[in-house]
């Protein structure tokens, strides 16, 4: 399926990536009076469209995340089904166009110039992703009762920075489908290996039920990479890294990056916390922790600053600087949306 092809009522513009469970394209979808809309077409591949669980499970995540409606989360628009030549149906979702660069690139960028991440940069990137993750946690359905939607996913990969400082989570609950497959395919086996066990919760490594606090561990991780520039739980082999992550045993950020100051240290200490117990308990009360650090520290940052950080990235044409800079050893499965 290449470019200027109809999937559904939209008309895809240019391929930006092929994983091990989707392909995903910009897309154009069009209204009255020439009105005309970019969005982002994330498609199953063929592969798993076969798999009659996993396109279950993909429908039914898809239906909880377009429920999600907040400025911290890329926006779900439309769940759709095309048949093609063969009769194979095609499940696709619509979704919003954020244009800039993940969190992923920004550090590999960053990390090629030997900078670092303004420490208050990092903890106001840190806040948005938890309110994105308050409102997932804390959804109702329409009885009033509390319904959370765990991401299970959280890595840099899939927090989208745009050219104006926003910060946006994407993918919510699109990843579990990939568990329900019994038999994985090629493609799928080596998306799960492309490194993000680094990433995981120790209750998530083990193979037990996670949670919202599995969230949290998952930010932690990820904040504490913006800090110290390096994943406090990466080895040479995935099971070192599985058992990093079970033991919850990385370097202090201390030692990382000795000019961390000692409450924003306590923050990623608390999140980083293997017994479930004594993790940080929810997304707003972290929210309301790095939102006292910002102003006790002095030094606040927010999308003004994040924005100034982003533009020498910035091309004439919107797009990143150098992306195949920034593709890792699995090249095929990155793209500024993760897929």
């Amino acid at each position: 399926m290449g470019t200027g092809t109809m999937l559904g009522r939209y008309r895809l513009v240019e391929r930006i990536g092929r994983g091990g469970m989707a392909e995903v394209f910009t897309a154009k979808s069009f209204g009255a009076e020439g009105f005309e809309k970019l969005v982002v077409i994330k498609r199953i591949v063929r592969e798993l469209a076969a798999h009659p669980e996993f396109v279950e499970m993909f429908v039914r995540e898809a239906k909880l995340a377009v429920r999600l409606s907040h400025a911290n989360i890329v926006q779900v628009f439309d769940l759709g089904k095309a048949t093609e030549g063969d009769d194979i149906a095609s499940y696709f979702i619509a979704m919003e166009y954020v244009p800039g660069i993940d969190v992923a690139a920004l550090l590999t960028r960053l990390q090629q110039r030997d900078e670092q991440i303004p420490l208050s940069t990092a903890a106001f990137i840190a806040a948005e992703i938890a309110k994105a993750l308050d409102h997932a946690h804390t959804r109702r359905d329409e009885h009033g009762n509390i319904r959370a939607v765990v991401h299970r996913d959280i890595s840099p990969h899939n927090i989208l920075l745009s050219w104006d400082g926003e910060v946006k989570v994407t993918d919510f609950g699109i990843a579990r489908a990939a568990d329900t497959v019994d038999a994985p395919p090629d493609e799928l086996r080596a998306a799960r290996a492309s490194g993000k066990v680094a990433f995981m919760s120790p209750e998530q490594a083990r193979g037990e039920a996670t949670g919202p606090r599995s969230d949290l561990f998952s930010l932690g991780t990820v904040l504490y990479q913006l800090i110290a520039g390096a994943n406090p739980f990466s080895a040479p082999t995935v099971a070192e890294t599985l058992r990093r992550v079970r033991a919850g045993e990385y370097p202090p950020l201390a030692l990382a990056r000795p000019d961390t100051p000692a409450k924003l240290q306590h923050i990623v200490d608390a999140l980083l916390s293997a017994p479930l117990h004594q993790r940080t308990p929810t997304a707003r009360a972290l929210t309301e922790q790095l939102l006292a650090y910002a102003y006790t520290s002095g030094d606040r940052h927010g999308g003004g600053e994040l924005a100034a950080l982003l533009a020498p990235l910035r091309s004439g044409n919107g797009h990143e600087v150098s992306a195949d800079a920034v593709m890792s050893e699995t090249a095929d499965d990155f793209t500024p949306v993760e897929i």
